[in-house]
């Protein structure tokens, strides 16, 4: 009997190290999904992480300098890139615990209505916060995680508090969380797009984007830092985002003479598209044509096969 008393605790501090060894090299990643599907905010790592991620370096490296100050507030510092980074990454942080509860509704219901979309199941809902106007206080993603400008989720909260729930920022989750699934599937989506969108894409466009555009081009990192060519009126157009007189639009841009330029945001309904799709990239359109097919309850057969082959 004393035997084992006194080798039991030896043996409980063992198995201890040893579970506590295999979790820590598994990684939080490997939990299955369902333990956590309540709770959107169950990692809430460092800054560290979303800082040294690849995607947000190639994206920040992308921008051009004249752009800088539209996407940050240099708080009077030199607009250097240096700065540019810090400002950036300074402004994106975690989400404040206030928020918390309201976010698990928001996200309750949008799996509610994925539930037929096992993809959206193996993506966690990652959430930061972000501050000081950045990128005009539009929600975007990054990586993995989807920011939320903080003052929105203040709007939200006091809806919330009154006990309404607002289906534009249902739409703006699942929107989100789309892009995200893009970034980690992209090749796959790039294929489908091929096929799916023929009647407007050429293909990617991989030359350098020329300084007269790129001055004025409000790049999204949504765009996972690609542009695609687009094939308008029997000619190769460069869409993208364009951020001009305090105002951002989407224009395309002759190929051949970038006087020749088309207003997307007229040219969509000659498509067919509606007011509410985002025409400048092929992330935009699918992301916009998926999340209204979730919202009404409707289906495209092509785009849920796809979605469920991933």
């Amino acid at each position: 009997m004393l035997y084992y008393v006194f080798v039991a605790p030896f043996f409980i501090i063992i198995m201890y190290l040893v579970l506590f060894t295999t979790f820590r090299f598994m990684g939080y990643r490997n939990i299955p999904y369902e333990m956590f599907s309540d709770s959107p905010l169950f990692h809430r790592e460092k800054n560290i992480f979303i800082t040294n991620t690849e995607h947000l370096k190639e994206y920040l490296t992308s921008v051009h300098p004249q752009m800088y100050s539209v996407k940050v507030d240099f708080k009077g510092l030199p607009p250097t890139y240096d700065n540019f980074y810090k400002q950036y990454t300074d402004s994106i942080v975690d989400i404040s615990s206030e928020y918390n509860e309201m976010l698990e509704s928001y996200v309750e219901k949008c799996n509610k209505l994925l539930v037929k979309y096992p993809v959206y199941g193996r993506y966690s809902w990652e959430f930061k916060m972000s501050i000081n106007n950045l990128e005009k206080n539009m929600p975007f993603t990054i990586d993995k995680y989807i920011i939320l400008p903080k003052n929105t989720l203040e709007d939200l909260l006091q809806s919330y508090k009154h006990g309404h729930f607002k289906t534009d920022f249902i739409d703006t989750l699942i929107h989100e969380k789309t892009h995200v699934i893009q970034r980690f599937n992209q090749s796959r989506f790039d294929t489908f797009y091929k096929t799916y969108y023929k009647h407007i894409v050429v293909r990617k466009f991989n030359d350098v984007i020329p300084d007269v555009l790129d001055k004025n081009h409000m790049a999204n990192p949504d765009s996972n830092n690609s542009i695609w060519l687009y094939k308008l009126k029997n000619h190769t157009y460069i869409p993208m985002l364009v951020y001009s007189d305090n105002k951002i639009k989407s224009f395309a841009f002759n190929i051949e003479d970038y006087r020749d330029v088309i207003d997307l945001d007229k040219a969509k309904y000659d498509f067919g598209y509606r007011y509410n799709i985002s025409f400048y990239h092929p992330n935009e359109i699918f992301a916009c044509e998926f999340t209204g097919y979730v919202l009404s309850n409707m289906s495209s057969d092509i785009c849920d096969r796809f979605i469920n082959s991933l």
